[in-house]
Parts: C-alpha cells; structure tokens; sequence
C-alpha cells in the first residue's frame, strides 16, 4: 500500500499543479505572478549567490545519482519481470511527475499570468506590407545611428564598415537597464536573475542561444555567440527570470531594455535584433520588396550580419527539425497558441507600444 501511495502522490500534485494553471489569468497574476513568485525567486538568488557553478550541473549531477541509486535498488528488487517491470514504470512515472510538478511551481504558473499587452493596454494589430517598410526604414535609421555611436565609442570613424567586435556587457547593467523599462511599466523589479554562460555550442548546436531553467531559476546563453547577439540574448533569458514565460514578450522587454538604455553597446544589440524579426516578417510578405530593401543596407551592417552568420555556422545544429518539432509541443503545452511563432509577437508588441505613447500616428 505504501508503495502504491508513493507511485501516485508526485502524479496527483502534478495534476493538481496543472488545474491551478488553469485558474483566471487574474489571480494567477495577483498571487502567483507578484505574490509567490518573487519569493521564490528570492530564495534562488541566494542560492545562486552561493554556487560557484551554474546550479543546473549540480541538478543534472544529483539527478544522475538518484536514477542511478534507484535502478540498482530496481535492478537488485525481487519479484517475478512483470512486478519489476511496473516497479520500474511507477517509479518513472513518479520522477517526471515531479519534475513537472516543480516547474509549475517554481516558474511555469507564469505562463498563465495576464497579457502584457492587457496590463499594458495595447491593441495588437497585425503589421501589412506598408506598416512592416515604415518599420524596416524606421529600425534602420535608428539602427545605424546606434551603430554609428559604437564606433565612436571604441575610436572609429563614424564611416568606418570594418565589422564589430563588442565589449563584454555586465550582468549587472542589463539587470539595470531591465528593472527599468519593467519598472516604467508597473511591473515588480529586484528579482535579480543570474545569468550562466554555458561552454560554446552547447545550445546553438540545437538550434537555441539561451534558456532559463525553472528547476535552477539560472538564465543561461551560449558562449558561441557573437559579441552583437549577446546583450540581446542575455535581457531575453533575464526576462524569463522576471516571471514571463511567452518568448515574444521576453524579446519585447529585451528590446524595451537594450534600445533605452544609454549604453550604445547594449542599444545596437537590441536594435540589431529587433531588425532581424522585421526583416524576416517583411520575408514572409514580399520577398521581392525584402530583397530589395537588404539590396541598400549600409555596408557596416551587412558586414556585422554576415560576422554573425559566420559565427552561427561554427555550431551547426543537430537535428533542427526534431528540436522545432519538439520546442513547438512544449510551448503549445503550456498555453502558448503561436508556438515558435510567438517570437513574433515582438513586432505587435513594439508598434502598439510606440502607438501608445504616441511615438506611431494611429489610423
């Protein structure tokens, strides 16, 4: 009986974690999102403080162990193969009931909270042909002239094509930059998230440049990235810590970060990202009027885009298409409809924010 107890109690929490995540929007945000959450997320940074390794290794290696104790056990268990073999199910069961289990309670919950667009009164519109070439000139102008300030800062002619190479960012000043656009905004601030730089090509080989893990409360980015990308990467994988599980709106809060601070290196990053969605968007609706438009890019950004791409092809993926196919499943899992095309949802968000604030004619 004792058995049968222990099999069943990590699925029942685990179910019973899944049915608060369908609890109104409202309260999910209200006593979750800014009332459990920060807490917990007090608890991690200590944590962190003290670890000098990223935790998640210390997870992965404690994890390793107890499968590996509890096979033994299984392994060295009495009882006839099929006794053995639902021992074996039951106990597989258990452990990722309770994996599942904790990660809606230390992260997952989020994915539920309130829309930032509702807390934020957007209206988001889908962006036609027209709007997407105001946008694509508009991100260029700004682009370039971020660009322009980099080259300043490190000695350059403002003319100068040469590709860039940019100085390392601080934790520091991203969190900074961060709690300030979430801040404006009316969202809670102070829940430092620490971020991990994991060995070159450990996530870009499956397609990704970063992740925040629940089970750590660590942001994590790859260290093969190119100098340009990483600011960027790192204030998305930052947002994710501040309790926001849709990844169009952790690269809108990256944006907001990088393109308003007053560091041209964190500015450019930013900027640069945001204009690849663009770019990619105006792609998929006129690739003639996108070829066009890459056609008379400045020659200083081609050469930092093809430095990155250059970059990128050092780690060529493993199985692309089963690492989509899978991500896809998991964000669809937790509530998120567009799948992989949430990351999209950064160019509705942007232009209904700068409508709001009057920055874009409305009509």
């Amino acid at each position: 009986m004792r058995r049968i107890t222990r099999y069943f109690l990590w699925p029942t929490l685990f179910l019973l974690a899944v049915a608060v995540q369908s609890s109104p929007a409202a309260f999910i945000e209200r006593y979750y999102s800014r009332g459990l959450y920060p807490v917990l997320r007090l608890g991690f940074g200590f944590i962190s403080r003290l670890s000098p390794w990223p935790v998640i290794y210390l997870l992965a290696l404690g994890l390793l162990v107890f499968v590996g104790f509890r096979l033994r056990r299984w392994w060295r268990s009495g009882g006839t193969c099929r006794q053995k073999a639902g021992r074996l199910v039951g106990g597989s069961l258990s452990l990722f009931s309770a994996l599942g289990f904790f990660f809606l309670l230390f992260w997952g919950w989020n994915y539920a909270r309130v829309p930032v667009e509702q807390n934020l009164g957007l209206s988001l519109e889908p962006l036609g042909r027209e709007e997407l070439l105001c946008e694509y000139e508009r991100v260029l102008g700004e682009l370039s002239a971020f660009r322009q300030m980099v080259l300043r800062l490190q000695g350059h002619s403002v003319s100068d094509t040469m590709a860039l190479a940019l100085p390392a960012v601080s934790q520091a000043e991203i969190a900074t930059a961060l709690e300030r656009a979430l801040s404006a905004n009316g969202y809670p601030v102070h829940l430092r998230v620490r971020l991990r730089e994991l060995y070159a090509g450990t996530l870009l080989r499956i397609s990704t440049a970063g992740v925040y893990l629940a089970w750590s409360g660590e942001g994590h980015y790859d260290g093969g990235l190119h100098s340009i990308q990483k600011p960027f990467v790192m204030a998305h994988e930052m947002a994710h810590g501040y309790g926001f599980g849709d990844e169009g709106v952790c690269n809108f809060w990256a944006w907001m970060a990088c393109t308003s601070s007053e560091n041209p290196v964190l500015a450019y990053s930013g900027s640069l990202a945001y204009w690849r969605y663009v770019d990619a968007a105006l792609w998929r609706i006129d690739p003639e009027a996108a070829r066009e438009a890459r056609s008379h890019l400045p020659k200083g950004i081609q050469n930092d885009l093809l430095a990155i791409r250059r970059q990128m092809d050092l780690y060529p993926d493993f199985m692309p298409r089963l690492r989509d196919r899978v991500y896809e499943a998991y964000l669809h899992s937790q509530g998120v409809k567009e799948g992989m095309k949430s990351y999209d949802k950064v160019l509705l968000l942007v232009q209904a924010y700068r409508k709001s604030s009057g920055k874009v004619p409305s009509g």
